[in-house]
């Protein structure tokens, strides 16, 4: 929805005040509402939305809700990925009754003969179903969808940024804070508009969430604390564990492994503080000969890729980036 006049439009038709209120566009209350209205309001050269969706005519389309082609890029691209979990054949009736049979569970996986989804759960609403995949594919795959959803926000090898992205505190970006706190952390109270609050944990956590890790991530809003617990059930050798955190010169990095930052001096793999120390994790999401890519949250303000250099022999070293040392890896093992 763009423009004042809309949001005046929408908010008379359904009785929600948006001039005021702008950011309850954005609320989970009343999105969908707006998106429909508008949705149903529109049309191009005598076509409503739905004959031009019908007709696959993303371009008329876009003309109907945006007046141009704006955004027809990543529009083409979100098709495209629609395109490749939806199907126009109805659920067969016996994933129907496995769905309705195991909706209490917090990870369900429902498949047919041609499609598998991994549907998150929480607090009585449903996530995103994510394509299957091995869970470290699924892993970067959400956190690089949450970069694209950013703005792409990228920084070069030696951390400076060549193409900045949304920030924290844009609308609707603050919103998607929120929801890391809410369904990474299960914290209620932090909005996303808290700025002075990291939410770089709470953004892995939601990324495992997502993912399906269940029971097997230590989700926390501090990183240590995960980091921590993978060095130990590594120690300890606990089969169950999701991750297993190594250092760096023993464990080359693979796609769904995340990279272990410690953001104050004395903090290395063998000195954790009792896993209570400032820290900073990013997702794996590419592995090439000489470096890797990876997304994290919270980085500039922003859900942010980087790459990463790898030695000859194809492990990371030790490095200092924005005052963050880079000591360890966890391997993802789910």
């Amino acid at each position: 929805m763009t423009g004042r006049s809309a949001y005046a439009k929408y908010g008379r038709d359904l009785g929600i005040d948006l001039e005021a209120n702008p950011e309850l566009a954005y609320h989970r209350d009343h999105c969908l509402e707006i998106a429909a209205a508008e949705w149903n309001a529109s049309g191009y050269h005598g076509k409503s939305c739905n004959q031009l969706a019908d007709a696959d005519d993303i371009v008329g389309v876009t003309y109907a809700i945006n007046g141009g082609q704006t955004g027809i890029e990543d529009r083409r691209f979100w098709l495209r990925k629609t395109k490749g979990v939806w199907s126009d054949r109805p659920a067969p009736d016996a994933v129907r009754e496995q769905l309705v049979s195991r909706a209490s569970a917090n990870l369900e996986l429902i498949a047919d003969t041609s499609t598998a989804f991994a549907v998150q759960q929480a607090d009585g609403l449903t996530m995103d179903a994510v394509a299957p995949a091995g869970f470290g594919a699924r892993a970067a795959s959400i956190a690089l969808d949450e970069w694209r959803r950013f703005g792409e926000q990228t920084y070069d090898i030696r951390g400076h940024a060549i193409n900045v992205g949304h920030k924290e505190g844009e609308t609707p970006y603050w919103h998607y804070v929120g929801e890391y706190w809410k369904y990474g952390v299960n914290n209620d109270t932090l909005t996303g508009r808290d700025h002075s609050v990291p939410w770089s944990a709470a953004f892995i956590s939601w990324v495992m969430r997502r993912a399906g890790a269940g029971s097997r991530f230590h989700y926390s809003p501090q990183h240590s604390i995960y980091i921590f617990r993978a060095i130990k059930d590594l120690l300890q050798g606990k089969p169950d564990a999701g991750f297993y955190c190594y250092q760096l010169r023993e464990c080359k990095p693979q796609v769904g492994d995340l990279v272990c930052w410690a953001r104050r001096d004395g903090i290395d793999y063998q000195h954790q503080n009792g896993g209570d120390y400032p820290g900073h994790c990013d997702v794996v999401i590419d592995v090439g000969a000489d470096q890797i890519e990876i997304v994290g949250g919270n980085v500039g303000d922003s859900v942010t890729k980087r790459p990463l250099r790898l030695n000859d022999a194809g492990f990371l070293e030790a490095t200092n980036q924005g005052g963050e040392n880079l000591f360890g890896i966890m391997r993802c093992r789910l």
